[in-house]
């Protein structure tokens, strides 16, 4: 079946190859009957109409293949992610490095590490403490030109 990018992908065992293959028309067709659709979110619609694939409730968004557990989805995902090996458990986002999945995780947990002494707000990100902190001092480093 195709990608969104018009991409052919083939299965090769438990991976997933891309084959350069660009229509002019682009079209996302279902593994399961054939048919195709000229957008990804009626083929993911359709998709779920067939009873084969309800016991599989984990869809992969970017090709439409579903699973029966959320680690099977994850494993998956690795052949459209190449380059981005850090996966969210949470929400299957993916990242290049490892510090950038920890400071989305907690988005998910609620951890806010970085206190302001000032004021006792809390921050996920060292980054937004800073700039936060400049409103107590004043400090302004950057002028208009």
């Amino acid at each position: 079946h195709k990608s969104e990018t018009g991409c052919l992908i083939e299965k090769e065992s438990n991976t997933c190859s891309l084959k350069r293959v660009y229509k002019s028309e682009r079209s996302f067709t279902c593994t399961e009957c054939e048919k195709s659709f000229n957008r990804k979110e009626l083929l993911l619609a359709h998709q779920r109409t067939h009873p084969e694939l309800k016991l599989k409730p984990y869809l992969c968004t970017e090709c439409g293949k579903s699973f029966t557990e959320m680690s099977s989805l994850i494993w998956h995902q690795k052949c459209h992610t190449r380059g981005r090996p850090f996966h969210c458990s949470v929400c299957v986002k993916t990242f290049t490095r490892r510090q950038s999945l920890q400071r989305h995780e907690m988005i998910h947990t609620g951890e806010k590490p970085y206190h302001c002494n000032e004021c006792q707000k809390s921050f996920n990100v060292k980054q937004n403490l800073l700039t936060h902190q400049r409103t107590h001092t004043g400090e302004r480093p950057y002028q208009c030109s």
